[in-house]
């Protein structure tokens, strides 16, 4: 039996969200803020569970990401 974090791997295409990188004054996001940064469109599949994100205006995010970091974005 696998375990659930290495099931999870169908992230092309869709709305995509994944941890801020914004920190508030002590560090972390504040009680009512939201952890995740978005909503971000896959721009390039780099390899098979690393993707380079695109924001909605087309902008390029500056890093890849892993897919265990993504989530689909819903709203």
């Amino acid at each position: 039996m696998q375990s659930p974090q290495t099931q999870k791997e169908e992230i092309p295409g869709g709305v995509l969200t994944h941890p801020g990188t914004t920190a508030s004054v002590h560090g972390k996001p504040g009680k009512l803020e939201s952890p995740w940064d978005g909503p971000y469109l896959v721009r390039r599949v780099v390899g098979p569970v690393i993707y380079e994100l695109e924001t909605l205006d087309r902008r390029q995010v500056p890093r890849s990401w892993n897919a265990c970091h993504l989530r689909r974005y819903y709203v």
